[in-house]
């Protein structure tokens, strides 16, 4: 079991938050927000921050784009 799904809740946030400061500070390390990509639904997690296969297509897909940007000399915005 994971708990209270309020408590991983708060983890997930309090973890993101410790990675979007670090990639702030940092200029080579990049934070892609995919808690904000990745819609809330059933068919992307299977359970409370664990992917699904289509969960996983979206994360992929996310991170090509940044490595895409990346690799064409682009600047992202942290």
């Amino acid at each position: 079991t994971w708990g209270q799904p309020e408590h991983v809740v708060t983890g997930i946030i309090a973890h993101n938050d410790v990675l979007k400061e670090t990639s702030r500070q940092n200029s080579g390390i990049y934070f892609v927000d995919l808690n904000a990509l990745i819609p809330k639904q059933g068919e992307y997690f299977c359970d409370i921050c664990h992917l699904s296969g289509q969960g996983s297509q979206k994360f992929v897909h996310h991170i090509q784009d940044v490595i895409s940007t990346l690799s064409h000399g682009l600047k992202i915005d942290n």
